[in-house]
């Protein structure tokens, strides 16, 4: 499965959360936006003094209110179609939605 791009799916939803009983299996085509990983993304400082450690954690937290601040301009998807294409250019009513991943089986990508 990869972002972006159309993927035909069979999902299981779950009724009892916590329970395991299983509700409606429905096969839809997603186009995921965005698909959560098993590994995280780090910064190794291994070896880096304790002081310069702090300090990359410092300049990565000072980095990530600057990234924050410009997401916040950002346009969504449905406000950039509209600026890019014209009035009138959206795409039906989007049905933003989300998936478990245990509960996806892959038919088709």
């Amino acid at each position: 499965m990869r972002t972006n791009e159309i993927t035909r799916i069979r999902y299981t939803r779950a009724t009892s959360i916590g329970e395991g009983e299983v509700g409606d299996v429905t096969e839809r085509d997603i186009i995921p936006t965005f698909i959560p990983l098993t590994n995280i993304k780090a910064i190794d400082v291994t070896g880096f003094p304790r002081e310069a450690q702090e300090d990359v954690a410092a300049l990565l937290r000072e980095y990530t209110e600057y990234y924050r601040q410009r997401a916040e301009a950002i346009f969504n998807f449905e406000d950039w179609l509209e600026h890019t294409r014209g009035p009138g250019a959206e795409v039906k009513p989007l049905n933003w939605r989300t998936f478990k991943l245990e509960n996806i089986e892959i038919l088709k990508e």
